[in-house]
């Protein structure tokens, strides 16, 4: 099992990269097995800086981020970027197909009526590689959210790409099994946001 945590600040956006970059390092320097740092481009974040590592502990996550968070380079890097911490949440890996990584991310916020089991999620994960996968999305991944304000207890469609157009007009246009599964468990979306990686 993985877990994503997940931080969002704001400030300077044309400092961005450079935080971004000590940030990046300094969590790879600390175990994390991936790192993505993006701006958010909607929602009511929208025009903050966001860094997400994955881990394969929630409490190697908590560590590595109070370590890195009071590293000397990454609080150099984030004073020079005026940034203040806005967000913060954990989120565990339920599922994961794909190249997870692209220009974009395109996150949809969902709630279901019916808690998805372990072959539910093996189901999503098929159905996302024969719809998605197959219209231009990346990669893929499911998550469910154990720590992120209103959200938690809910689940997200994590979908990395070079396209957003790509992402939406699949979403548009779902599959018969795509649409099946989601009246199955009930699915509905809540709130969508998409980002733009940094590095």
């Amino acid at each position: 099992m993985s877990f994503v945590g997940f931080r969002t600040f704001v400030g300077d956006a044309a400092q961005y990269a450079e935080m971004a970059s000590a940030g990046r390092n300094k969590m790879l320097e600390l175990g994390a097995s991936s790192v993505r740092t993006s701006v958010v481009l909607s929602g009511p974040t929208v025009g903050s800086a966001q860094i997400a590592t994955m881990f394969d502990t929630a409490d190697e996550y908590y560590e590595a981020s109070a370590a890195a968070l009071g590293d000397p380079s990454v609080q150099a890097a984030m004073a020079a970027a005026g940034a203040t911490q806005t967000n913060a949440g954990l989120l565990r890996l339920e599922a994961e197909t794909g190249d997870c990584s692209g220009t974009y991310m395109v996150a949809s916020q969902v709630r279901n009526s019916v808690q998805p089991t372990a072959a539910d999620w093996a189901e999503v994960q098929s159905v996302v590689e024969d719809s998605m996968l197959a219209q231009g999305a990346n990669g893929y991944r499911g998550v469910s959210m154990v720590s992120a304000g209103e959200m938690t207890g809910a689940f997200g469609n994590l979908f990395y790409t070079d396209s957003v157009d790509a992402v939406v007009n699949a979403s548009a246009n779902p599959s018969p099994a795509m649409s099946a599964l989601m009246q199955r468990l009930g699915v509905s979306i809540v709130n969508r946001v998409v980002t733009r990686t940094i590095d």
